[in-house]
């Protein structure tokens, strides 16, 4: 990544100037900018002089107003408007204080990071359509301006710089009461020196922070009566591109600004020295987050691994017969049932333990199925007349058997496999018993032979037929005798007639 900082010109304060700029200029008419390619960390790399067509290509650009072309507002608190109102309200308090029309000047607040309590907050305005045109020249569809930043901003305590131009030293000057600039040999300059080398009431002297640049070193020095260090202009411009400020706002925000934002965010905590140690925290983090997820993944595939070697073991031990093992599971399962029919015992899915579970739960008042239908798993019968009561008394009776009932039309009840966990039982509408009682047989007396919870059934408890209301054994038969077993079902071959 690589940022390119470009010096603008001081703008000329002649009328023609403050008309708006054309939209383009001839490349031989463009004056010379001065400029400074940085890396990401705005470590100087290449410095040059060139007009903008023959400026370097960089990731990005970052344009560094000339400090005479600036000038600063401050304000007690950050206004109070949403942000599609904010520049008015900029413009109605500032409007007593600007020297020129307010839709001539473009706004621009100070970040929001540096208005505190106690801190002002500084309103930089400069003149819109000269810095529209200079955006229009730096800015191309291969090259993005990112910012714009003044290059003497307000700041904490006394600092100085002086650099000529054209035989012209100007002095820049920062203090509490903010930014400025005038020429060094004025008197305004010198009284404003006098003042701040002056003791406090306390016997102190405030700190001066002199720099220069070039030739203005030699002025500076006469103004502080020390030797001043003489900077680079490459310096200067990166000193300005370290700062937050960012006069691209408003209208003349770039577009898409808010994909720009978040990438311009995005370079800056990656690349920003202040941040090394965070980013290297984050890195080892995520680091150690990919370590664990793989550990973690490799301990399932490891378990379940044992957990298939374990079923393939237990598949060869109890049918040797199955030589290809491609799915334990539901092999083990097709050998069980294919022992279970050889055995004639029917299975969960089969007629006999359906019709069996129903004739168990089918409610006393109720008269014998008129029709029954049965596929593998699901038993239909066709009785009429069911109310909401009886259908859930019916099915309160098959949950413990593992089953379930609905009733997809009137006069259909469907008996089939129960999915999912057991429903609750309904209370029972009988009255309670007393608090404290004990049961019949004292606390600690053994249940009596198929003693259950009260009011659940379930099979294999007495042989079917010897206990009232349970399941009646198949007629001789088979499954084929077992239809006439509900009074008034038609057999299996009349229904499919």
């Amino acid at each position: 990544m690589s940022i390119l900082l470009v010096q603008l010109p001081a703008r000329a304060r002649t009328a023609a100037h403050l008309a708006p700029a054309p939209a383009a200029q001839p490349a031989d008419e463009t004056p010379e900018l001065d400029w400074t390619l940085c890396d990401d960390s705005l470590q100087p790399q290449h410095s040059g002089r060139s007009p903008v067509a023959g400026l370097p290509e960089a990731t990005s650009r970052v344009a560094v107003l000339d400090p005479r072309d600036v000038a600063w507002h401050p304000l007690q608190s950050w206004p109070k408007a949403p942000p599609a109102r904010l520049r008015a309200a900029l413009q109605g308090l500032l409007e007593e204080s600007l020297a020129d029309e307010t839709d001539d000047l473009h706004l621009a607040l100070s970040p929001r990071e540096q208005a505190g309590p106690d801190a002002p907050v500084w309103v930089a305005s400069t003149q819109r359509s000269w810095l529209a045109h200079w955006i229009g020249q730096l800015e191309t569809e291969q090259q993005s301006l990112a910012r714009i930043v003044p290059a003497w901003a307000p700041g904490e305590g006394l600092s100085a710089h002086v650099w000529t131009e054209g035989g012209q030293a100007w002095l820049l000057w920062r203090d509490a009461r903010g930014p400025l600039c005038l020429p060094a040999d004025s008197a305004m300059a010198r009284q404003l020196v006098h003042q701040a080398q002056a003791p406090q009431a306390d016997g102190s002297t405030p700190t001066i922070e002199w720099s220069g640049q070039g030739a203005g070193a030699e002025v500076a020095a006469r103004l502080a009566g020390a030797p001043v260090e003489a900077h680079a202009l490459a310096e200067r411009l990166t000193q300005a591109a370290a700062g937050a400020w960012n006069l691209r706002q408003f209208d003349l925000a770039p577009r898409h600004r808010r994909d720009r934002a978040l990438r311009a965010l995005g370079q800056r905590l990656w690349h920003d020295p202040a941040g090394r140690w965070a980013r290297r925290g984050l890195l080892g983090l995520v680091l150690v987050q990919l370590v664990g997820a793989n550990l973690w993944a490799w301990q399932q595939r490891h378990a379940l691994t044992q957990r298939t070697q374990s079923l393939t073991q237990t598949l060869q031990a109890a049918f040797p017969q199955v030589r290809a093992i491609f799915d334990p599971p539901a092999q083990m399962q097709r050998e069980l049932d294919l022992l279970r029919a050889a055995a004639g015992r029917p299975g969960e899915t089969d007629l006999e333990p359906l019709l069996q579970a129903a004739d168990q739960a089918w409610p006393p008042q109720r008269g014998p199925a008129e029709q029954l239908r049965f596929e593998p798993g699901r038993l239909q019968l066709s009785a009429t007349g069911w109310s909401a009561e009886e259908l859930q008394a019916f099915r309160s009776q098959l949950w413990p058997l593992g089953l379930d009932a609905e009733s997809p039309s009137p006069g259909q009840v469907v008996v089939s496999r129960l999915r999912g966990p057991l429903p609750t039982l309904p209370a029972p509408a009988g009255p309670q018993a007393p608090a404290g009682a004990r049961p019949p047989g004292g606390p600690g007396a053994p249940p009596g032979p198929g003693a259950m919870a009260p009011g659940v059934r379930g099979p294999g408890l007495a042989p079917p037929g010897t206990v009232p209301g349970t399941a009646r054994p198949l007629p001789p038969g088979g499954v084929s005798a077992a239809h006439s077993t509900l009074p008034g079902a038609r057999p299996a071959d009349e229904e499919d007639q």
